[in-house]
């Protein structure tokens, strides 16, 4: 039997069947450190949040079973920022390291660029030091910082910006 790193990933569109898998990943983050911002876990209509105007939603399968999701979003809901496009991954904690982030961000970059974006932004807590790894991994570099910008368990922390530009879009 092969190991968890050779085994095949599918990235296919999101869909109502994921949502269990989807929740569970990112309350995972949620209720350890500062991988995600809510204090507490979020209900099942957080998943419908997800995807609401999202460019693209999408899921890394391995052997039937949802191990990491990526969302494209518009950055702000004006058309003067159409060429923005917001990115927020997040991968099973078991399955990390393992090269899922990059398909799910290349998957969502053909989708983007498709719709004329030429950067990505994401956000990160300041406290978590394996996300910002994870997207400087990913070939996002630092592009501003608000500091003091958030409480979470009593610990204040920063929003750090990061930016990946994708090119003209073709």
């Amino acid at each position: 039997m092969a190991d968890s790193e050779t085994m095949q990933v599918l990235i296919r569109n999101a869909d109502k069947n994921d949502l269990p898998a989807v929740i569970s990943i990112y309350n995972y983050y949620v209720e350890n450190g500062f991988g995600a911002y809510p204090k507490r876990p979020v209900p099942d209509q957080f998943f419908y949040l997800l995807g609401q105007d999202a460019y693209s939603f999408v899921v890394a399968e391995r052997e039937a079973r949802v191990v990491g999701f990526g969302v494209a979003k518009p950055f702000l809901p004006f058309v003067t920022f159409s060429r923005s496009s917001a990115v927020t991954l997040y991968i099973h904690h078991n399955h990390r390291m393992q090269g899922i982030g990059k398909m799910l961000l290349d998957s969502m970059t053909e989708a983007v660029r498709a719709r004329g974006v030429s950067v990505f932004l994401a956000n990160i807590s300041s406290k978590n030091n394996e996300g910002l790894l994870f997207y400087k991994d990913l070939g996002f570099v630092e592009c501003g910082r608000f500091h003091n910008a958030g409480m979470k368990n009593g610990e204040i922390f920063d929003m750090i910006w990061l930016e990946k530009p994708l090119g003209e879009p073709g």
